[in-house]
């Protein structure tokens, strides 16, 4: 049978509410007067809230803005500084220096002169050290501010800053000698255990990476550049010196780089083997667009003496530079094809005539002059074909003296001279063929500029600059020592 069910607690209380009599107007109002206090102190206590959280927020934008605003104080004030400028921060601890403005701060991280510009990151900072801190990052190439108006210390002197400083190949280049003095510019390269006294300019293709070899790579003093626009291995080289710069990864498996990393891809070092110090307190830093192995913090501090900074935009390409067109010279004489003593009289910078030679040829027991006794006179030689040099060579600078003697002749003991290095900057050989030394053509005084490939035989000693629209092959035991061309500065676009 149903039964209804009993009254609820509430439904008690409101019966018992319903029965009391009225209670006064004065007591009534008094309670309203509570009521309105209460909610109104709720009401103000959201309003705080929100406006507490609002606040916060605007704060945390403000902070934002302010760091961002920093950092790009910090790149323009990097667009004013000139080379001096820049070395300055260099010469500084960690290679930084940091700025204090009204409302943030900026650090100017910079890295050695890569190409034309120097590698920077501005990193902007506000209301540091407080849980509103706030950092931006803006990184960038910079190159130095010029003064203008700086006049040559010789202007009657021909000069093109466009031409590489140093031997340049469109194909591969094989470093397997002793020593290799200047910069060389390269489609690929491979490395005999070669010491490089200069910087590396990687041009690749794909996925070929530049994969160093060698006792010591750069110069010592951490101005050298090693560049490429694929990757980097450094995989059996004892000290790499300078900057290493690369648009991909750099992997370091055996070797110590004194100076600077950036990579533009991954960035791998070997924990036992692999290591990024600093040059007289300089240097050190690594920047990486992708990622880091090792990642821990503890593992990056053990190997990585600098900084590790993780950049945004990728670092920029080498330098690079595209030979000129091969000068053709009807030919005035035949093949030289000499196995005794020749000799070649200098004469005015612009003559193009009297040594054009449909191919050059020496014998065995061959012996080559370069007269250059006369003031300002150079050596020109066009030759249309191939270049077969057997001869060995020797260099006067006095009228009154038997060229053909010992102590004109450059060996891997003496080619450093000053009379050899002055002699190279007024030699100058053009080959629309291929260029190969053998038998006693032991070394080259001078620019060659060969369209086909380069290619010598036993020790061989270059003191000037080798050009070649192919490839450049020094067989082992070789030097070579970069002495720029007044003809090719003249005349080279």
């Amino acid at each position: 049978m149903f039964r209804p069910a009993a009254p609820s607690s509430r439904t008690r209380v409101l019966s018992r509410i319903s029965s009391m009599r009225p209670v006064p107007s004065r007591g009534s109002a008094l309670l309203y007067v509570i009521a309105s206090i209460v909610l109104l102190g709720a009401i103000g206590g959201g309003v705080a809230y929100f406006s507490s959280s609002s606040s916060t927020s605007q704060l945390t934008q403000t902070r934002a803005e302010q760091a961002y605003s920093a950092a790009l104080s910090g790149m323009n004030y990097a667009s004013t500084l000139d080379d001096a400028g820049f070395l300055a921060i260099l010469a500084a601890t960690g290679s930084k220096q940091s700025f204090t403005l009204d409302d943030a701060a900026f650090t100017l991280v910079v890295s050695a002169k890569t190409g034309a510009c120097y590698p920077t990151s501005s990193i902007g900072v506000a209301a540091s050290g407080t849980s509103l801190e706030a950092q931006y990052s803006a990184n960038d190439c910079v190159p130095p501010k010029t003064t203008g108006g700086e006049e040559p210390e010789d202007p009657e002197e021909p000069v093109n800053t466009s031409i590489p400083k140093g031997t340049a190949a469109q194909g591969t280049i094989n470093f397997s000698g002793e020593g290799y003095d200047g910069n060389y510019y390269f489609q690929k390269a491979t490395f005999n255990w070669a010491t490089i006294n200069g910087s590396l300019y990687h041009a690749g293709v794909g996925s070929d990476c530049l994969t160093l070899s060698g006792p010591r790579i750069g110069k010592e003093d951490g101005t050298s550049v090693i560049c490429s626009n694929t990757c980097i291995i450094i995989q059996n080289t004892d000290h790499v010196y300078g900057t290493v710069v690369s648009q991909g990864n750099i992997t370091i498996n055996r070797g110590v780089v004194h100076g600077n990393v950036s990579s533009g891809g991954n960035l791998t070092i070997a924990r036992w083997n692999g290591k990024v110090v600093k040059i007289d307190g300089n240097g050190g830093n690594v920047y990486y667009y992708g990622t880091i192995s090792p990642s821990n913090p503890a593992d990056i501090a053990a190997i990585v003496e600098g900084s590790a900074v993780k950049i945004t935009d990728k670092p920029d390409g080498c330098p690079s530079y595209t030979l000129p067109e091969h000068k053709v010279v009807t030919p005035t004489s035949p093949d030289p094809n000499y196995g005794g003593q020749f000799t070649f009289v200098g004469k005015d910078i612009n003559n193009t005539t009297t040594y054009a030679y449909p191919s050059f040829t020496t014998g065995g027991g061959a012996k080559t002059c370069f007269d250059l006794s006369d003031k300002d006179t150079y050596v020109n030689i066009f030759v249309q074909g191939d270049l077969k040099f057997g001869s060995s060579i020797y260099i006067t600078t006095d009228k009154n003296e038997n060229c053909f003697q010992d102590k004109n002749k450059p060996s891997t003991s003496n080619y450093t001279n000053e009379k050899f290095i002055e002699a190279a900057k007024r030699i100058y050989i053009d080959v629309r063929g291929s260029s190969k030394f053998s038998g006693d053509g032991h070394a080259w005084i001078g620019t060659l500029f060969s369209k086909g490939d380069i290619k010598t035989e036993g020790s061989f000693v270059s003191v000037g600059a080798l050009y070649s629209n192919g490839s450049i092959n020094t067989s082992g035991g070789s030097y070579s020592y970069f002495v720029a061309s007044d003809y090719a500065n003249k005349y080279w676009p």
